[in-house]
């Protein structure tokens, strides 16, 4: 197992000053913190108390009161400038976040320093079609990180499609069928895939979602989707489509699967490098409901396509206990030696091809005064990976704030992993150790991999 490389890690307390920590959590994530929050109390850390909104964490009363901070001289002269015009960022957490914590004196509640999830690390390649962008301007359209892709106006016509797509999908070398992935624009858990295999058939699904989106109206706010979605993030959404990569690699009786592994963004903003990131080594295996070669008629589509037996989000299927695995339990990958390949391929993926946009969007975030109080940011994400018959690693999508699936729908190695894994975020964030199940779980940050080690290690 790798070591990770300690890069200005939050310092812990001296071990005479006990501690405590408060702690907003989004609700997905709540009963693995109520699990971690048991473990928590140890020699130098006595409680950890949850709080039911971030505004009442008190490193956000501190900001809100500081306010005054932003664009002080402590600021970096080019980091004013380079945004102008731009309204800087609201400092408070938002509920989507998975958790920001503060650290506080255990007797005299007095604040320490604090860690927000709130980085805009990954905000460039959160959404489908802002990946797309960002590998793009970050010019990794060689690279074949993911697989080719078209972007689609949420409104296109009917000429429109015929003229982007025409008779050739998108499709990859070997893909001897004319299908290819149509990603609704915010679609999660599965829901949002169509496989087509015509010009046709795109301009229908897309079609029928805009008129359905157009006439669907809130009670309370009148605002159709489109224009909630527009609000939210300030621009119109478009469409994926992607080559669907096949032929896919089957694992266990023939189930298509993808991979999850977890990426923490720490940032370090008085360091040249901006940001610490770190790949978790504890990778997740996702399948299908059913073996491809089980698929039934009553689910097939037009294009002969079984959805249980494609769409590899455990949440779409029936049995989602059986659906997730770790992937060190998988015999077929780790004879394939697909835990050093999934992550070098990440390592390389935000240590190396996207970290431009990344620091400059840390940059960009770091103008709402939060570092002057001791506030320090990271952010979580879930990257979604699928492999192919010759081992070829394409990046599915990445996914901001995670979410975790409910605790009666995972085995019990899956809900130690989940809480060994938010246990290992704290550490990794706070400096403060939670040891969670020492008999299978090693505390600390040991869990976490900095992408400059894998690079590293990978090198000759």
């Amino acid at each position: 197992m790798t070591e990770t490389t300690n890069s200005n890690p939050p310092s812990p307390p001296p071990s005479s000053r006990a501690i405590k920590f408060q702690y907003a959590a989004s609700s997905p994530w709540a009963w693995v913190m109520k699990y971690v929050a048991d473990l928590s109390p140890t020699n130098d850390i006595d409680s950890m108390m949850e709080l039911e909104s971030p505004s009442k964490m008190t490193s956000c009363k501190i900001l809100q009161t500081e306010a005054s901070v932003i664009n002080t001289p402590s600021t970096s002269r080019h980091r004013r400038k380079k945004f102008p015009s731009t309204k800087a960022p609201s400092s408070e957490p938002q509920l989507s976040t998975v958790i920001s914590l503060d650290v506080l004196e255990a007797n005299t509640s007095k604040f320490i320093f604090a860690a927000h999830g709130t980085s805009f690390a990954f905000d460039g390649v959160d959404d489908k079609d802002e990946l797309v962008r960002t590998l793009q301007r970050c010019r990794c359209d060689h690279l074949n990180i993911s697989p080719p892709s078209l972007l689609l106006r949420w409104d296109l016509t009917r000429e429109e499609c015929t003229n982007l797509v025409g008779d050739t999908l998108p499709i990859l070398p070997g893909n001897t069928k004319n299908v290819a992935v149509l990603k609704e624009p915010f679609g999660a858990s599965g829901r949002g895939i169509h496989f087509v295999s015509s010009h046709e058939d795109i301009y229908n699904i897309i079609e029928s979602h805009r008129k359905k989106n157009d006439t669907a109206a809130s009670d309370e706010t009148g605002l159709s989707v489109l224009d909630k979605i527009i609000a939210q993030k300030g621009r119109i959404p478009f469409w994926v489509l992607q080559a669907e990569i096949s032929p896919a690699l089957l694992i266990q009786g023939g189930r298509k699967f993808h991979i999850r592994t977890y990426v923490t963004a720490v940032e370090k903003l008085d360091d040249p490098d901006v940001i610490d990131m770190y790949v978790y080594n504890r990778h997740e295996v996702r399948l299908a409901s059913v073996p491809v070669s089980s698929s039934s008629s009553s689910n097939i589509n037009n294009q002969g396509y079984d959805r249980l037996a494609h769409i590899t989000n455990a949440s779409s299927g029936t049995t989602t206990k059986d659906n997730r695995r770790l992937l060190q339990h998988v015999p077929e990958l780790v004879e394939r030696n697909m835990q050093q390949k999934v992550e070098l391929f990440v390592a390389q993926l935000f240590g190396q091809h996207v970290a431009p946009d990344v620091k400059r969007r840390c940059i960009f975030g770091s103008r709402d005064g939060a570092l002057e109080v001791g506030i320090g940011k990271f952010a979580i994400a879930g990257i979604d990976l699928m492999v192919t018959e010759t081992n070829h690693v394409f990046l599915l999508e990445t996914n901001l704030n995670p979410i975790a699936p409910p605790e009666d729908a995972v085995q019990h190695v899956f809900k130690e992993h989940l809480i060994g894994f938010m246990s290992d975020v704290i550490a990794l964030t706070t400096g403060c150790d939670i040891d969670p199940y020492t008999d299978t779980f090693t505390g600390g940050r040991k869990n976490f991999v900095h992408t400059h080690t894998i690079l590293e290690n990978n090198s000759t």
